[in-house]
């Protein structure tokens, strides 16, 4: 059927999707110990966090782990370890007052603000000055839905912090995320240092608390090391898979960098791979190796790679997934079982992931929107639509359609040309849904047509009546089959109009010129 290939994928896609990650995600490519924080007591971590992207360094590869961060880096960062950083980015931000010196991080701001972690105007708040460790402590119980805990704190210093704001920084502290300053001091206004975020992220990774890009971050067992084809394979509670090895990879244990030859198999460790699916980092993972959780993801599927068994797949809300695909994958559309080579690039659906593997796709029905041009009820059923491209698409009827305008239920007798319809496919590609949109267009003659400004049109009715109906952004413009500039329209042509949900019009079709008139 015209307008709906499928379009087979092979290792050059791969390559496209990748490009699709986010810039971030390549800056980890070369992964050089910064200079500044050999030796340091937070060195594993810090480093680990850079594989993964949530913080950079700065030029000369240096890191600046005492310096403070500023209550604009700290939320950055948070958004980041969330993995909302695609959508940070999208979020509009021209309708909000930021304070002067803020030019870079206002999606991220913003979010924050969307998300609660803050209160206040935004543009009273002094984004640029150090963040401490309570206001740490407290954005990240709420980024993470943490219970607050009524358990009295154990700090000796926490006497001036409001009851609500204990809970919250107990619940930091139960999950190991915070710990004090020493046995008995949290210093709850001390300005937070780089290395200390660090730490945070570092244990909110090993609480699985944050995941940002599921598929680069992995634990499990060691099961071997391939020295000679440059691989490591880890048995992981979805099975055991086998990772490239970048040649520039680091390797940590004990908080001290080692070469990979001093890791034990059966050890448990951890993975972060690189944007390309190479490991770059290995860690010494403490404690057993997590129970798979299963999480669904929606959004669109970027491409399925045969050759590796993996998937990539774009989130709704922008994060980028590489994930591996299970032997025993399912794949669904309407409760239709279909097979792997049923998805094509580019369709919407909701995908099962038990640790780093798809378990479930469930490949959404595709809805096309369109003005009906054409539609049979009897024979052969089949619709046509003009999509908003100007194209015409023909569509098969199933045996059974429902026919839908707003909360009521219409017969497929009821729909006729022009009205403004969705449709709704199964996995034969035949229609079993249509919505009715907007009704059939308006008729009448031109009386006055306005293509600048507040755009509008006047038309007269049938019996005399005169109405001014406003142009949307976009009007596609008819003449039988040949498509018109807006402002071919004049006085006198006899029309129909097609109004959006806001009463908009959104096509014009001259079914006779001006001068010429009748019924």
């Amino acid at each position: 059927m015209a307008g709906r290939k499928k379009i087979w994928m092979a290792l050059t896609v791969m390559v496209l999707a990748l490009s699709c990650l986010a810039a971030g995600q390549a800056r980890a490519e070369e992964l050089a110990t910064f200079q500044d924080v050999r030796g340091h007591w937070a060195e594993e971590t810090i480093m680990q966090v850079r594989a993964l992207d949530l913080m950079n360094g700065y030029p000369g590869n240096v890191f600046k782990p005492k310096d403070n961060v500023t209550r604009r880096e700290a939320l950055v960062v948070i958004i980041r370890a969330l993995g909302l950083e695609n959508e940070a980015s999208r979020i509009d931000t021209s309708k909000i007052v930021f304070p002067p010196d803020i030019k870079w991080g206002q999606g991220y701001i913003a979010l924050a603000a969307q998300k609660q972690l803050f209160s206040g105007q935004i543009s009273q708040i002094k984004f640029n000055e150090p963040a401490t460790r309570l206001e740490i402590a407290l954005w990240l119980a709420k980024a993470l839905n943490l219970q607050t805990d009524d358990t009295p704190l154990v700090f000796t210093d926490t006497a001036n912090i409001p009851a609500a704001y204990q809970r919250m920084l107990a619940a930091v502290y139960r999950e190991g995320i915070m710990s004090g300053t020493s046995a008995t001091l949290f210093e709850p206004q001390r300005p937070v240092t780089r290395a200390e975020v660090a730490s945070f992220l570092g244990k909110m990774l090993g609480t699985a608390h944050i995941n940002p890009y599921p598929g680069r971050f992995i634990t499990g067992q060691l099961v071997a090391v391939d020295w000679q084809g440059g691989k490591i394979t880890l048995r992981t509670s979805s099975g055991a898979f086998t990772y490239p090895l970048k040649q520039d990879h680091i390797v940590y244990r004990g908080g001290q960098k080692v070469t990979l030859s001093s890791m034990s198999l059966e050890q448990n460790v951890k993975l972060i791979l690189n944007g390309s699916g190479q490991v770059i980092f290995v860690g010494k993972s403490t404690g057993q190796t997590p129970a798979a959780q299963t999480s669904e993801y929606d959004g669109k599927i970027l491409a399925v790679v045969s050759a590796s068994n993996q998937l990539f797949f774009q989130t709704s809300t922008g994060g980028m997934l590489t994930l591996n695909i299970s032997p025993s994958v399912s794949v669904t559309r309407n409760g239709v079982s279909l097979r792997l080579s049923d998805v094509t690039v580019g369709a919407e659906a909701r995908i099962r992931v038990t640790g780093n593997q798809v378990q479930a796709v469930e490949l959404k029905a595709e809805a096309l929107e369109g003005t009906v041009t054409y539609i049979r009820t009897s024979g052969t059923k089949r619709i046509m639509i003009e999509k908003s491209n100007g194209q015409e698409e023909t569509y098969y009827l199933a045996d059974s359609v429902t026919v839908k305008e707003g909360s009521a239920t219409r017969s497929l007798g009821y729909i006729e040309e022009g009205m403004q319809v969705k449709l709704t496919l199964n996995s034969d590609d035949k229609v079993t849904r249509i919505e009715i949109t907007a009704p059939a267009g308006i008729q009448g003659t031109v009386t006055y047509i306005r293509t600048s400004g507040t755009k509008r049109i006047m038309i007269e009715k049938s019996n005399g009546d005169e109405e001014t109906y406003y142009l949307a952004e976009t009007v596609t413009v008819k003449e039988g089959s040949a498509t018109r500039s807006l402002g071919y329209i004049e006085e006198g042509m006899q029309v129909k109009l097609t109004l959006n949900s806001d009463d908009k019009v959104t096509r014009i079709e001259i079914t006779a010129p001006a001068g010429i008139q009748g019924t």
